[in-house]
């Protein structure tokens, strides 16, 4: 069992009336990715996010939904690789140069302050098509229990909203490369090791349910490792 931090990073339109739209989550999660003393908060922007982090115990780990690892092409590999393996849900996978700012810009934020103060490892992920998505044998990319608990927070939330939910889902995807689960052995940067990533937050991985070949032959965990080894541009 360890504790684990999430963030869904959000925004607002009106300056004046700013609504809280980002999700935070500390949540215990075990080996075989059961959750367990969940705490929970929306906030407005990303000085909250850190504020709510600091109030909670000390985790190992960091999930976000925001890209923590960006690329001099304009576009990464691993989205175009998201896009072709998951053709039914190509609209959630967007790539650099399209993202809205607030999910971006507040994402490495918090993702820069919480390496430096915390110095714990950062985990990209993406909850909407992992939740939305199947694998290649049409299995869901994530179990059913998690599934669930993403629904009951989102119901909390009225509904219509999934900040915090989707901020669990990040959390558990960091949980899932934390303990070697053997079904998330995949780390999307390495899918083609010729592309020019920049890490400007510091080390991160990008945790996949699926196994995915990079372009090299080396597998994406390979690629992770010497990657966060030498440091260079991490």
């Amino acid at each position: 069992m360890a504790h684990f931090f999430g963030y869904d990073p959000g925004g607002y339109r009106d300056q004046k009336k700013p609504e809280p739209t980002s999700g935070v989550v500390a949540a215990e999660i075990d080996k075989c990715g059961r959750i367990t003393n969940l705490r929970r908060k929306t906030v407005v922007d990303s000085g909250g996010a850190l504020r709510w982090f600091r109030q909670q115990p000390f985790a190992v780990a960091l999930g976000i939904d925001t890209l923590l690892a960006w690329s001099f092409r304009g576009h990464r590999a691993c989205d175009d690789k998201l896009k072709e393996l998951y053709k039914g849900q190509q609209g959630s996978v967007q790539h650099q140069n399209s993202l809205p700012g607030s999910m971006a810009i507040n994402g490495m934020l918090v993702a820069m302050k919480a390496h430096h103060e915390f110095g714990i490892p950062l985990a990209e992920s993406h909850p909407k098509l992992l939740l939305s998505g199947s694998s290649h044998s049409g299995e869901a990319l994530v179990p059913q229990h998690v599934v669930k608990k993403h629904e009951e927070l989102k119901a909390a939330e009225g509904g219509q909203r999934d900040h915090q939910a989707d901020a669990l889902i990040a959390a558990w995807c960091a949980s899932r490369w934390h303990f070697r689960d053997p079904d998330w052995t995949t780390d999307l940067y390495g899918v083609d090791p010729g592309d020019p990533l920049c890490f400007p937050a510091g080390p991160a991985v990008y945790p996949w349910p699926e196994r995915i070949t990079p372009s090299d032959g080396q597998s994406g965990e390979s690629v992770a490792m010497a990657r966060a080894g030498n440091g260079a541009g991490r």
